[in-house]
């Protein structure tokens, strides 16, 4: 599926294309970046500390920090 899609914007005018792909890249980065908080989120419900977490999923410790401030405002 995803090399079909692929091969359909291939087929579209090169400024289209170019539009497209930085879209679908863009939406790919928010969905990665949203499975690495819920991730953050359940190991520091966990107990996990940090280091841990920023070695395992590598995200920054600013990252987590971020995490948890939101999880405090929840």
């Amino acid at each position: 599926m995803y090399y079909l899609v692929w091969g359909m914007i291939n087929q579209l005018p090169t400024d289209v294309q170019e539009n497209t792909k930085h879209f679908i890249q863009k939406v790919e980065e928010r969905g990665m970046e949203k499975t690495k908080r819920k991730a953050v989120h359940n190991m520091l419900r966990k107990g996990f500390e940090t280091p841990i977490i920023c070695e395992v999923l590598d995200v920054s410790e600013e990252f987590v920090h971020d995490v948890r401030k939101e999880m405090s405002a929840e």
